[in-house]
């Protein structure tokens, strides 16, 4: 059972199913990090704030982590590109106000498990590579 579900019964992914996978995954696991991680900070607002800086997009202030991805998905709406976008601003911002090394690399580390886990080849050329070396030391 070592091989995909997809290859077990020889099922074919398209790029776009598999390109809204990828955008599922990506949000189920930062909705899963920012939740975990919101018992460490009271305010998620530094983290949206920072973001919308890196994004360029206007910030409204939230209160719960449901807020959080409330926002992540009106920015979104699926699209691929801004899900890659939003996914570097979400990493920039935990890395630039500082929050736990742990919940950066757990970030991290689903990043890295998204790409793994495409049924086919996504096609991101360029894409940054998010290693443990950029995750600050406490």
């Amino acid at each position: 059972m070592n091989e995909p579900f997809h290859k077990r019964f020889d099922i074919q992914v398209s790029l776009d199913d598999a390109r809204r996978r990828f955008v599922e995954r990506i949000r189920t696991f930062t909705w899963s990090v920012v939740s975990d991680a919101y018992s460490e900070r009271a305010s998620l607002n530094p983290l949206l704030q920072s973001v919308n800086f890196h994004l360029g997009e206007h910030h409204d202030s939230i209160l719960t982590s449901s807020d959080f991805i409330n926002v992540w998905d009106k920015f979104v709406l699926n699209d691929m590109s801004k899900c890659l976008r939003m996914t570097e601003a979400i990493y920039v911002a935990l890395v630039d106000i500082r929050w736990s090394p742990v919940v950066i690399a757990k970030f991290a580390t689903g990043i890295s498990k998204a790409l793994e886990m495409s049924e086919v080849d996504l096609e991101i050329s360029g894409a940054v590579r998010y290693s443990r070396k950029r995750v600050p030391r406490s």
